[in-house]
């Protein structure tokens, strides 16, 4: 059976509501990217902003247009567990939304990168520096980054280290960490935290309450009931979560393997500073579990 076939059998199959990925690059692009749907990104968009208001975004965005999706993918690799959606407001704004599926250890370079190039294409269109329009960059984000917080949305700028007077407004870089809303003390009852509890399926029944006197849940819940319905939709919605979980299943491999190594590398660094201390080979066997001739080639 060829893996087509296996993912298209896959894709009759009911899935829970609570086992569906609602940060699935498939189904985010089909809630938030689609023009006719553009009123959810708008709605998404100012309620992280009035929850934590970017320095260059002044009022209430009212109107959308959408640019390249996945901007940022040089590399077929770089493609999965990552998504980006180029989004500029009525009044010039340029905003990258970010969903990521995986932690990285150089997130804040990769944003500055994202940023620098953003804000670079508007020399090429001719406009003079004053003339730049704010990017904000938002990390939308189904794992936790900062551990040495409770709050779940920090929002960084370019500020004076010892005065915190603002550099410039053109900058702004937000991280929104959907595990910690609504989690533990943090009780979030704002707009934002609506929208968590749906990308994240902590309150299911309360979002359907909710959508009983708002429209925009009322349609958020109705395209997602679109959406899996529709068997080809479906399909690359597994095909994304298929590719996700070999990816997952390489990189654990690759940290078992990696810690494999330094297992043995304890073992051998052990057994070299005992044989410096004159420690007899049979003890250093039993403390090591080093055979001789590993031991002999040290």
């Amino acid at each position: 059976m060829t893996e087509q076939t296996e993912t298209n059998n896959t894709a009759q199959l009911p899935i829970k509501p609570e086992d569906f990925n609602r940060f699935n690059d498939v189904f985010f692009k089909y809630l938030f990217a689609k023009e006719k749907r553009k009123h959810l990104m708008i709605d998404l968009l100012n309620s992280i902003f009035d929850d934590r208001r970017p320095v260059g975004i002044k009022g209430h965005i009212t109107d959308i247009s959408f640019g390249n999706i996945e901007l940022n993918v040089e590399h077929k690799d770089e493609k999965i567990g990552f998504l980006d959606i180029k989004v500029t407001t009525d009044m010039g704004e340029i905003i990258d939304v970010e969903v990521q599926t995986y932690t990285e250890p150089d997130i804040g370079e990769r944003n500055l990168f994202y940023f620098a190039r953003l804000y670079a294409e508007q020399k090429n269109k001719g406009l003079e520096y004053k003339d730049f329009k704010p990017v904000i960059v938002v990390n939308l984000l189904s794992f936790i980054i900062f551990h040495d917080r409770e709050k779940y949305h920090s929002s960084y700028s370019v500020r004076e280290d010892e005065l915190n007077d603002l550099l410039t407004d053109k900058l702004s870089i937000q991280f929104i960490e959907a595990p910690k809303c609504n989690k533990g003390k943090v009780k979030v009852l704002n707009r934002l935290g609506r929208w968590i509890q749906y990308l994240t399926f902590s309150d299911p029944s309360e979002i359907k309450y909710f959508a009983k006197t708002d429209k925009v849940f009322a349609d958020v819940l109705e395209a997602e009931k679109m959406f899996r319905s529709n068997p080809e939709d479906m399909d690359a919605y597994l095909s994304e979560e298929n590719a996700k979980f070999r990816l997952e299943n390489i990189l654990r491999g690759k940290l078992e393997e990696g810690e494999a190594k330094g297992r043995a590398k304890e073992k051998i660094d052990m057994a070299r500073n005992l044989l410096k201390l004159g420690v007899s080979v049979d003890i250093i066997k039993q403390a090591s579990h080093l055979s001789d001739a590993e031991i002999a080639a040290l």
